[in-house]
């Protein structure tokens, strides 16, 4: 409640002067000294809940207490010395028309501040939401990268195989590590060595004689040689043919690698520029947590400040009932000149909660803000990945995970990420590298 300086500090010292006797006076009878005990009680018992809310005193607390001690002493109040008393009186209304208009006050600034805890919940929300979507579009851009290396891949081996490349290996399923190796298996060059030595046999080499007398004529002498000549001629024809079909395997094979080596060389780039890819994702992914943790913070601080601040309103609403019931025996007293039973009982009646939230300003009983946060996972529960669910579609960033051993899916559990998105964790400390 607002405290004021209080302009009744003299009203104690003025009413102590007060004469217990004079003349033309205002009687006060026995049953005005029952009202002035009771009202003497209801602000007791006021002063009293001040001070277990830890409030400071009322301003007017002195005055109103020593006004109703010294009405309670006096039998009778001149004229004189009663228009004071009024003027007093209306300065302690005045007074508590500004400890009524502070409950007002607190109530906007409960509103305020209840405000502030929203922008600060929409802006942590604005931010996490941004990065779910861009981790989304990452993943779907990792994933459509990934899958252009399936279809290289697939082309490739529908025409080739893993020795018409270079760094070739016996092995279809090799890893991005193993297709990256060195070596070659495609041929430089065809036809090497292109010659080829030979001898005649040993036979063919030796001195032959033509026994005439024995009627062998020169062709059949000739044709006697020549027998062992063709040996070594169709020696050296078998090597001429196996030169030649080797030849031509290496040729083909040559061609082959000319067309299979860029289509290799293609998808290796691609595999590059995917993993580049996923080590922005895995960075994207990282930077979730931290952000799912500072609005899942806000939200907490938002929630737990209304619960705070519906505690005070009610106190707020009490008090605002108890400082207009406490104006209104004033308000009274002032028509009346004197405090009775029926005054509390029925001429200033209790304020309803209603009536303070429509004097408040502006009108209305708090209500927790509403933000809606249905885009982003859920601070308490379970999150998991499928169709309809914030953390859908993020199939990319899953199959990564699945690749590098990081397991099979994500999810969230009480705004905790899986697999562990925090700073120290292994997905994060690889992605900062």
């Amino acid at each position: 409640m607002t405290q004021r300086a209080s302009t009744c500090l003299s009203l104690l010292a003025l009413l102590s002067s007060f004469p217990l006797s004079l003349g033309d006076a205002t009687h006060i009878s026995g049953s005005s000294l029952i009202g002035v005990s009771s009202v003497s009680e209801i602000l007791d018992q006021f002063f009293k809940k001040q001070e277990i809310a830890g409030r400071k005193p009322s301003a007017w607390k002195n005055e109103a207490q020593a006004m109703i001690s010294l009405v309670q002493s006096l039998k009778d109040i001149d004229p004189a010395t009663q228009e004071k008393v009024d003027g007093y009186v209306e300065q302690i209304i005045h007074t508590l028309n500004g400890d009524i208009d502070g409950t007002a006050t607190a109530q906007a600034t409960a509103k305020d501040l209840l405000e502030e805890h929203k922008t600060r919940v929409e802006g942590e929300l604005t931010l996490l939401h941004t990065q779910l979507d861009d981790v989304k579009g990452s993943s779907a851009s990792s994933k459509a990268c990934r899958d252009n290396v399936t279809e290289q891949r697939t082309a490739y081996y529908t025409q080739c195989s893993d020795n018409d490349r270079n760094g070739g290996s016996s092995s279809s399923s090799s890893s991005s590590m193993s297709l990256l190796e060195l070596g070659s298996s495609c041929p430089t060059e065809c036809g090497k060595p292109s010659t080829a030595d030979f001898e005649l046999t040993s036979e063919a080499k030796q001195t032959y004689t033509c026994d005439f007398e024995a009627g062998e004529t020169a062709k059949e002498c000739v044709a006697r040689l020549w027998g062992k000549v063709n040996l070594t001629r169709a020696n050296l024809t078998n090597k001429y043919n196996a030169w030649a079909a080797k030849k031509k395997l290496c040729e083909e094979h040559m061609a082959r690698c000319a067309v299979c080596n860029p289509l290799w060389d293609r998808m290796i780039g691609t595999i590059e520029v995917c993993d580049t890819k996923r080590d922005s994702l895995y960075g994207d992914y990282c930077r979730l947590q931290p952000m799912q943790t500072l609005f899942c913070g806000a939200k907490a601080d938002l929630e737990g400040n209304f619960s705070h601040q519906e505690e005070l309103q009610e106190d707020r609403v009490t008090e605002y009932s108890d400082l207009k019931f406490i104006k209104c025996i004033f308000e009274r007293y002032l028509e009346t000149k004197n405090f009775t039973e029926s005054m509390i009982s029925n001429a200033c009646p209790r304020i309803s909660a209603a009536d303070f939230y429509s004097f408040a300003s502006p009108p209305g009983q708090l209500e927790l803000p509403h933000v809606d946060v249905s885009a982003v996972p859920t601070c308490q529960g379970a999150v998991s990945h499928e169709q309809g669910s914030t953390l859908y579609d993020m199939t990319g960033l899953i199959n990564e995970f699945t690749l590098d051993g990081h397991g099979n899916t994500v999810s969230v559990a009480d705004a905790i990420y899986s697999p562990d998105a925090s700073p120290s964790a292994a997905i994060c400390t690889a992605s900062s590298r």
